[in-house]
C-alpha cells in the first residue's frame, strides 16, 4: 500500500482512557510513519485546546489538526479553515443561556472559557470526558471567534433552545452536554481540505477510527482502519480491523500492511 497521508481519531484510537494514555507502539508507530515521509493529521471531535493541553500530543509533532468534529483544521500553526459562529448569534445564545442560568462554554480556536451556574451537569461531563476545565469567563475577549458553544443540561431543554434558534445545529453527545453550532461539523470536511492543501490524491490517504462520527472519515479516504476496540458499527465500514489499541493494534496493522 503506498500511503501519503493518515487521518487518526484520537480519543479511543491512539488515547487510552483506560490507562489515560498513548501506548509506546502507537507512538513509535506514527514516528515511523513520519520518518518515511507520510503525513499524520489528527482528526477529531476534541478543541484544539484540549488537544494541546496534553504534552504527549505536543510531543507527537503531527503535522496538522482537525478539531471539533471537522469545525477547523490547523496545518504548521496556521488556520487552514474555521467555521465560527456569527458574532451576533453567537452574543443571542449566550444572553439567552445566561436568562436561562444555564452553564455554558465557548469553544474558541485556542481557548475554551465557561460560565457555570450549577455543577452537578458540569460535573458529571468532566467525571467521563479527559478533558481540561474551561478558563472562567472573566477572561474572554469578545473579540475571539468562537467555533461553537457547549451548554450543560438534560435534554428537555432542547426543544426551548430549538424554539428560540431554529436554525443552528445541536449535537447531544452526552445526557448533560450539548453542542451547538452555526452549520454541520464533519470530518470528511478535514479530509477533504487537507488533501486539497498537500496536493495528496484520496487514492493515498488512510483514515483510523474507533466510533461512529469517523464513519464520514472513512468514506472520504481510500483505505480505513477500525481498531479492534472500537465501534461494531464502524468496523462495518472499514477496510481492515486491527487488534484492541492496547494490544499495539495500531503499530501491528501498519506493519502488516506494509505502510511502516
Amino acid at each position: 500500500m503506498d500511503i501519503k497521508i493518515i487521518f487518526i481519531d484520537f480519543d479511543w484510537t491512539i488515547f487510552d482512557h483506560r490507562t489515560y494514555s498513548i501506548n509506546e507502539s502507537t507512538i513509535e508507530a506514527i514516528k515511523q510513519a513520519r520518518n518515511k515521509g507520510i503525513k499524520v493529521i489528527i482528526n477529531t471531535g476534541r478543541s484544539y485546546y484540549s488537544l494541546l493541553s496534553k504534552q504527549v500530543v505536543r510531543d507527537l509533532k503531527v503535522d496538522g489538526y482537525v478539531v471539533n468534529n471537522g469545525g477547523a483544521c490547523i496545518i504548521n500553526d496556521s488556520v487552514l479553515y474555521a467555521h465560527y459562529l456569527n458574532k451576533e448569534l453567537k452574543d443571542n445564545i449566550i444572553n439567552f443561556l445566561i436568562e436561562n442560568k444555564i452553564s455554558y462554554g465557548l469553544n474558541c480556536l485556542k481557548y475554551s472559557y465557561g460560565k457555570t451556574f450549577e455543577q452537578g451537569n458540569v460535573n458529571a461531563f468532566y467525571s467521563v470526558f479527559d478533558e481540561p476545565r474551561t478558563l472562567d469567563i472573566s477572561e474572554y475577549k469578545n473579540s475571539d471567534d468562537v467555533l461553537s458553544i457547549t451548554y450543560f443540561e438534560k435534554s428537555e431543554f432542547d426543544k426551548i433552545f430549538k424554539s428560540k434558534f431554529k436554525d443552528v445545529r445541536i449535537n447531544r453527545f452526552f445526557d448533560t452536554c450539548v453542542e451547538v453550532t452555526s452549520v454541520p461539523f464533519l470530518k470528511k470536511e478535514g479530509v477533504k481540505e487537507v488533501l486539497k492543501y498537500f496536493n495528496i490524491d484520496r487514492e493515498f490517504s488512510l483514515a483510523i477510527g474507533d466510533d461512529t462520527n469517523d464513519i464520514d472519515m472513512f468514506n472520504e479516504t481510500k483505505f480505513s482502519i477500525c481498531v479492534g476496540n472500537g465501534k461494531e458499527e464502524l468496523k462495518k465500514h472499514a477496510t481492515f480491523i486491527s487488534k484492541d489499541i492496547k494490544d499495539n493494534g495500531i503499530f501491528d496493522i501498519l506493519k502488516e500492511l506494509k505502510i511502516i
